[in-house]
């Protein structure tokens, strides 16, 4: 198994993990769950340290990738650079989902407004992490740098015609 392979296996926990555990956080909060609201910041714990294997696979994975034909080296840079910047948001929410589990199980005065803040950053941390998917879809989907050229051309044109 390549860097490559493993890049596209673990690519998705960061992204879909977040999103499982806001789903869950939020109706866990909603509902004041206990046991709802701990397995939901597992879920963001995981989901947030597991950016330190895809980030690392990442970069061994873009040596091989940018050999192949049709491959862009600045759709590759482009996924890289948001990658970058959405990384240490990744693990913030992490750590602070940590922090915010054992006020959870220390039933820490605190421990709701701790699962709300990460609640927040975990919104943060999807929307980031979204982007920087769509990015690396580019980088082998040329339908999705197409959609993406036609709808800057659609939006050009109309501009011309007004």
């Amino acid at each position: 198994m390549n860097a490559t392979l493993i890049h596209l296996a673990l690519n998705h926990l960061p992204i879909l993990g977040t999103l499982t555990g806001i789903v869950i956080l939020a109706f866990a909060l909603w509902k004041t769950n206990s046991s709802m609201i701990n397995t939901a910041l597992i879920i963001l714990i995981v989901s947030g340290v597991s950016a330190i294997p895809v980030s690392k696979s990442g970069e061994e994975a873009e040596h091989v990738v940018e050999e192949y034909p049709g491959v862009s080296h600045d759709q590759i840079h482009e996924h890289e650079e948001l990658a970058e910047s959405a990384m240490p948001v990744s693990l913030v929410m992490g750590v602070l989902a940590a922090f915010a589990l054992y006020f959870q199980i220390k039933s820490h005065p605190r421990a709701r407004i701790a699962s709300i803040s990460v609640l927040v950053l975990a919104i943060c941390n999807f929307a980031l992490m979204a982007n920087v998917a769509h990015e690396g879809g580019k980088i082998r989907r040329p339908d999705l740098r197409q959609e993406m050229h036609d709808s800057d051309h659609s939006i050009q044109q109309e501009a011309e015609e007004h």
